[in-house]
């Protein structure tokens, strides 16, 4: 993956980040938005995240690469409910349901691209 050989450990590190790592900020990561996720609050939740939350609704057709793409959250989404959930990466507008959570993405993509992008799209987490 070319994320092990260009990202680096720290801003004034020369060290390259390990797919161990990588895995090991995926679990805190997770382990943040379930918490934060619990915790009560008035009005609806919206989750945004650079990746998608769920592979099955990604675009390229390499499965190989998905999860360099999304994350399987599906377990998370059904246990937490947020109302809305947008995530961005890939080059394919989409909006779906996981559950009752509306997911959203509305990438811009590269100029070659055509990626469904809606440059004036507001979203409304619940009601």
């Amino acid at each position: 993956m070319v994320d092990c050989r260009r990202i680096r450990t720290g801003p004034r590190s020369r060290a390259r980040i390990k797919p161990g790592e990588i895995l090991a900020l995926h679990r805190r990561t997770r382990a943040f938005l379930d918490a934060t996720l619990a915790t009560p609050h008035d009005g609806p939740t919206a989750v945004v995240t650079h990746h998608a939350p769920h592979p099955d609704r990604l675009p390229d057709p390499r499965a190989d690469l998905r999860w360099c793409y999304a994350s399987d959250l599906c377990d998370l989404i059904h246990a937490r409910g947020p109302a809305l959930w947008v995530h961005g990466h890939v080059h394919t507008a989409a909006d779906y349901r996981v559950g009752a959570t509306r997911v959203v993405c509305n990438p811009r993509g590269h100029a070659e691209e055509v990626s469904g992008f809606e440059p004036g799209r507001t979203l409304h987490a619940g009601g």
